[in-house]
């Protein structure tokens, strides 16, 4: 009897504490949880200290960290629904709509993606990271001139911008203007020289150059780097084809396809085998 009444009495302490937490409190938990990277507790400390005080000024951008959380667990509805909501205070945010768009482009939304890239680039012209996403987005459809435009855009602004020299590198590959891209994937990696994934992408170039030889030093050094990442197997697979050792180009296209590469990719490829 004694037990059951102290286990009662806990509970209703515990509850007590729980629900007797200040809006300040709420964000103070907020920010512990978020430090120990439990981001589920974090999520439950901001919907907290939202019902707390509905009212409160700070809660745009409650809302917009309560969607960033959303999206790293995979709540995608959830976290647009909470992106919309703080832009519904602030409409004019462009940290909140920089957040919103990379959500719509994570969910295949590039439509909305570019309107809020461009709503972005509308309230503030001096944005690198909004001309080099929707340059992307124009490059991944293969839209050159607004593409173009928004890389130069972005090196006038920043002549030393890494980003810009990669979206360009993008587009003269599209336009199978090989040389230009590795000389611009070389500019960057004298930049940056332990990034695996340009090293990947000059391998690309190289490879697509009738350069078989150098793309494999690239593709080699990207492994070496990052031994993780499936494409860059499936880019040395593609190498070892062009250099006609199908048993090495089949190892690396199943190491591609244990590490979660696009099966319909691996498919063709295999067909080539």
């Amino acid at each position: 009897m004694y037990l059951r009444f102290f286990f009662a009495l806990s509970c209703f302490f515990s509850t007590f504490y729980v629900s007797g937490q200040s809006y300040e409190q709420w964000i103070d938990r907020y920010f512990d949880h978020l430090e120990a990277d439990s981001l589920e507790a974090a999520e439950n400390d901001l919907k907290q200290a939202l019902k707390k005080d509905p009212a409160n000024i700070q809660n745009a951008m409650l809302l917009s960290n309560l969607g960033t959380i959303q999206r790293s667990l995979g709540k995608n509805k959830e976290a647009l629904e909470s992106y919309n909501n703080a832009l519904a205070i602030l409409p004019n945010s462009t940290v909140f709509l920089m957040n919103r768009a990379a959500l719509f482009a994570e969910m295949n939304r590039m439509d909305d993606a570019l309107d809020d890239y461009s709503r972005v680039l509308s309230l503030d012209d001096k944005i690198q990271d909004a001309y080099y996403l929707r340059g992307l987005i124009y490059t991944e459809r293969k839209d050159t001139t607004n593409a173009l435009y928004d890389f130069n855009r972005l090196l006038k602004i920043n002549p030393n911008s890494s980003n810009g020299r990669l979206g360009l590198a993008a587009i003269h590959k599209l336009k199978r203007e090989y040389e230009k891209a590795i000389t611009l994937y070389s500019e960057v990696l004298k930049l940056n020289p332990k990034k695996a994934s340009i090293f990947a992408s000059r391998s690309e170039a190289y490879l697509l150059d009738g350069k078989p030889r150098k793309a494999m030093e690239d593709i080699n050094e990207a492994i070496k780097l990052d031994d993780k990442d499936p494409l860059f197997f499936y880019i040395r697979a593609r190498v070892f084809l062009a250099l006609y050792e199908k048993e090495n180009a089949k190892i690396d296209l199943k190491k591609a396809q244990a590490l979660g590469f696009d099966p319909e990719l691996i498919e063709l490829m295999q067909k080539q085998l």
